[in-house]
């Protein structure tokens, strides 16, 4: 860039060239910007934010948000208004006859006598919440007691499952006719029952191969038959 003027002491010494656009304190203070204003106009009838730079010397500054041209931010009324729903806690009553007849939107009163809260919604008291009583709930203490139990009733029944030969079967229906030893419903040791024994009258007979016992009614009322199945018929 172009020298100006260079700076020289009393004894016209060189002390610094100046160039375009450069302040260079002088020494009473000022710079060679203000030198060369102060030659084309006074400085003094200059506002003071104008040499100094400072946003506090600034005159008439705005006091809104439409001033400094913002235009998506709540302005104080609109904070207030929604503010104002906001709960605020007010005390304590002793009773819900003893909260106030009306209240702001949003005061909430603690109840102690239930210890329940209570906020004004604007027509009326809204209880918000209280203090439930769960001595009628299981603790944790009772469900582990329960807990235990059940492990104790798993423990045995592992137990006794333990023992029982694998591939066992559970109330098998025996039954006599069943001939295949090998099946579950055989009957070991199943006993020999002889034929029935019919006694008839005087002029009874043999049928389907039974033996056939002839006896008067008075030889009967003597016989005791210890184990066959005894028929008796009238007499003809």
């Amino acid at each position: 860039m172009a020298t100006l003027k260079t700076l020289t002491d009393i004894n016209d010494n060189v002390i610094y060239p100046v160039t375009r656009g450069v302040a260079v304190y002088l020494a009473d203070g000022t710079t060679t910007v203000e030198a060369g204003l102060a030659l084309k106009a006074n400085i003094s009838s200059l506002a003071t934010v104008a040499t100094s730079g400072s946003f506090a010397d600034l005159l008439n500054k705005p006091t809104t948000l439409a001033g400094y041209g913002i235009t998506d931010a709540y302005t104080k009324a609109e904070v207030d208004a929604k503010t104002t729903s906001a709960m605020h806690y007010k005390g304590t009553v002793a009773t819900v006859a003893d909260l106030p007849a009306s209240a702001t939107i949003g005061d909430v009163y603690n109840v102690t006598a239930t210890g329940d809260n209570y906020a004004w919604d604007g027509t009326a008291w809204d209880k918000l919440s209280g203090v439930v009583d769960l001595t009628a709930y299981r603790t944790s203490a009772d469900q582990d007691t329960i807990d235990n139990g059940i492990k104790n009733r798993l423990t045995t029944a592992e137990t006794k499952l333990s023992g029982i030969e694998t591939g066992a079967e559970a109330n098998v229906q025996s039954d006599w006719n069943i001939t295949d030893t090998t099946s579950d419903a055989y009957i070991k040791n199943k006993p020999t029952i002889p034929s029935a024994a019919i006694l008839y009258g005087t002029t009874g007979q043999n049928t389907d191969g039974a033996m056939t016992q002839k006896a008067t009614t008075d030889a009967l009322a003597s016989c005791i038959y210890a184990s066959s199945e005894v028929i008796i018929e009238p007499i003809a």
